[in-house]
C-alpha cells in the first residue's frame, strides 16, 4: 500500500517588528516614565505598526 505524499508548509518565520531588520523610525512615546517608542515603520506595509505586533507580510528578517 502507497503511503501519503507529506505536506511541506510554507511556514514562514515569524516575529515581533521590534526584532525586524526592516523596522525603522520608530516614534510615538509613551506617556508614563522612562519613555520609549512604541510604533515604527516597515516598507512593506502601508501605516505605522506597533513594535510588539507579529509580522503578518511574510517579509521578518531577524536583526
Amino acid at each position: 500500500m502507497a503511503s501519503k505524499p507529506t505536506k511541506q508548509t510554507n511556514s514562514a518565520t515569524l516575529g515581533v517588528c521590534s526584532d525586524c531588520k526592516h523596522s525603522y523610525d520608530y516614534h510615538e512615546m509613551t506617556n508614563y516614565e522612562p519613555k520609549h517608542p512604541f510604533m515604527c515603520h516597515c516598507p512593506f506595509e502601508r501605516w505605522s505598526q506597533f513594535l510588539d505586533k507579529l509580522c503578518v507580510n511574510g517579509k521578518f528578517e531577524h536583526k
